[in-house]
């Protein structure tokens, strides 16, 4: 069995945490402008910051990006320069104060040297925001995707279900399936178990295992009007017919999922989730 991690289940959020630091860790190391062990480590903290702070800026422009039409109406590459360009433009001053007050730099706080900031800042911060959601945009796997033994099995009809799955939806016909379902691999299509937005990714789990895909959930759930489920959490979505069992302890809940999984439900969401659990359906299956 391939110890390699499949890129799809990595968590977005370590991910670019672990990027940002990584990133930082490399400055540190390499820029050489501190002298002595106090000096080193000061250097090294400065430049862990000046590396978690734009990519917290590049995150969070792309997420309210998200909030709007004409921003979700482009394509992802295209998504990804607008939120690029727009994280380097809140980070410049930042970076020019950073400069003069902490580094010692001897530049002076003015526009004509947030400009300058901009100039030298905008074409690295893009490209390394580019570079480092390519392999999520490109759908890069770091190892097959054949599916598991638990999901073969789960996938398998029996022949009654392959009837009334044929006779409800032609996995042919490409007009049946969710627009963001056209994002996630053919091999990893199959029976939506559930939706998971983290970051500005939208996780895509089928039962043939997850992925990512650069989607929003608002607009995924607006594509899913013909398969019967609900959103549990305001970062999750289930499909009903894949509920096996809801565990709730007060006001806390989880519904266990047909892979194994466990999804939160909101307080607020409880008492639907729960109503609705009690008028389960089957789910939609897309090739």
């Amino acid at each position: 069995m391939s110890k390699l991690k499949d890129i799809g289940d990595i968590s977005p959020r370590r991910y670019f945490f672990t990027i940002a630091v990584v990133l930082g860790l490399l400055f540190g190391f390499t820029s050489g402008d501190a002298e002595g062990t106090g000096n080193w480590w000061r250097n090294l903290l400065l430049w862990q910051f000046q590396s978690c702070l734009p990519m917290a800026l590049l995150l969070g422009s792309h997420i309210a990006g998200s909030h709007f039409r004409w921003f979700e109406a482009k394509g992802p590459w295209t998504q990804l320069l607008i939120s690029g360009s727009a994280g380097s433009v809140l980070f410049s001053p930042l970076a020019l104060i950073l400069d003069v007050v902490l580094m010692g730099t001897g530049e002076t706080l003015s526009l004509g040297g947030v400009a300058g900031e901009l100039g030298n800042l905008w074409p690295p911060v893009t490209l390394t925001w580019l570079a480092i959601n390519a392999p999520f945009v490109l759908g890069l796997r770091l190892r097959g995707e054949q599916p598991s033994a638990k999901a073969a099995a789960i996938s398998t009809p029996s022949p009654q279900e392959s009837s009334a799955e044929s006779s409800t939806n032609d996995v042919g016909d490409l007009n049946n399936i969710p627009k963001f379902m056209m994002l996630v691999a053919p091999k990893m299509r199959g029976q939506i178990i559930y939706l998971q937005a983290e970051l500005h990714y939208l996780a895509v789990v089928t039962d043939q295992g997850r992925s990512l895909i650069l989607y929003n959930l608002r607009d995924a759930i607006g594509e899913l009007g013909m398969i019967p489920g609900l959103q549990t959490h305001r970062s999750y979505w289930i499909a009903l017919g894949q509920v096996t069992h809801i565990t709730r302890v007060g006001r806390q809940a989880v519904v266990g999922m047909s892979n194994g999984d466990e999804v939160p439900v909101s307080r607020r969401r409880l008492d639907e989730v729960c109503c609705s659990l009690e008028r389960p359906s089957p789910a939609k299956h897309f090739q």
